[in-house]
């Protein structure tokens, strides 16, 4: 899982660090994504981008930014780094192994649903 993908906005500077440092499974594929986008965004709202790790990050958050996590930034991926403890407070060690479930459309007429199958399956990282 990425767990540890933190954009944080330099408000003063117009800058925006995005740190995406993660042990063990990565998805580089959204992790890439997300960069391109918020470089997106860079370009059509006029502040920079930086996608540094540890040692910029650190000195960002020290400087009196802030820090916005994105998809599960306090999951026990960057163990031995007290810091970031310090910075997150809380951790958890393991994400659940969720089953596979079955959806069912119950309102087809309505235009948001009018679109999806009856019914289909579904695991929690198939999306």
């Amino acid at each position: 899982m990425l767990a540890t993908a933190a954009l944080a906005p330099a408000h003063a500077a117009g800058k925006l660090l995005v740190f995406s440092k993660t042990l063990g499974f990565r998805h580089d594929a959204g992790i890439a994504a997300g960069i391109a986008a918020i470089k997106s965004l860079r370009a059509k709202n006029g502040f920079a981008v930086d996608a540094a790790q540890k040692d910029a990050f650190r000195k960002f958050i020290r400087a009196g930014n802030g820090i916005v996590g994105l998809h599960n930034p306090t999951a026990y991926v960057l163990e031995g780094w007290g810091w970031y403890d310090s910075l997150v407070c809380a951790r958890y060690e393991s994400e659940i192994q969720a089953p596979r479930f079955r959806l069912k459309t119950i309102d087809k007429p309505h235009p948001s649903t009018a679109p999806l199958p009856d019914q289909w399956e579904l695991a929690d990282e198939d999306a």
